[in-house]
């Protein structure tokens, strides 16, 4: 926020700012807002500020300041978006600009140590009827203690589950065995017999 402490008779205040991207709520304002561009660059903005003081007896003053706006780091991973469990995967860190970097997951995951580069995840096996959604985020502190995050839906399939009728004894020569497939979360199926003859 902006101290203004100038003093004097009936003053009058005119803000001005080096670049048209900074903008000002009220730029005659004793302390007006100044709302800044993000900062995403790798590197330092640097912003000066000018404050022009006229007193009510016409004398004129101004000041200038400095303001750095550092970067923020940008947070950046994969992992496999949709895919069947029980399965343990390493998280893929493409962020830039960071130093320190948290992991979490909702529902609650195991996270193979969650400040890691590059954690490990164990996705538990999907036993319901349909899709388990987990929500993983990835939190990245700058050097300057500047924070971006990334959200990425990972989606766990169920595990099919084999139902079949059992399959009777006979004698042969057998023409044809009728045999009843009821299982769940499947929608493929593949049938072998063994031994092959």
């Amino acid at each position: 926020s902006i101290t203004n402490n100038s003093t004097g008779n009936g003053l009058q205040f005119l803000w001005s700012v080096n670049d048209t991207l900074v903008t000002i709520s009220d730029d005659t304002a004793r302390t007006p807002v100044f709302t800044f561009p993000d900062n995403q660059s790798g590197t330092t903005d640097t912003f000066t500020i000018e404050l022009t003081v006229t007193s009510s007896d016409s004398c004129i003053d101004f000041t200038t300041d400095t303001v750095y706006v550092f970067t923020r780091p940008i947070a950046g991973f994969s992992l496999p978006t949709d895919f069947c469990g029980d399965d343990t995967i390493t998280a893929v860190n493409t962020s830039q600009y960071g130093v320190s970097y948290l992991w979490s997951a909702d529902p609650n995951l195991t996270i193979l140590t969650d400040t890691l580069y590059t954690p490990q995840f164990i996705f538990p096996l999907n036993t319901s009827q349909g899709p388990q959604l987990y929500n993983i985020e990835l939190s990245v502190l700058s050097e300057n203690l500047c924070r971006d995050s990334l959200l990425v839906p990972i989606t766990v399939q169920p595990q099919p589950t084999i139902i079949v009728d059992s399959i009777p004894d006979t004698c042969a020569p057998v023409d044809t065995i009728s045999i009843s497939n009821n299982s769940l979360n499947a929608t493929t199926h593949l049938w072998t017999l063994s031994p092959d003859t």
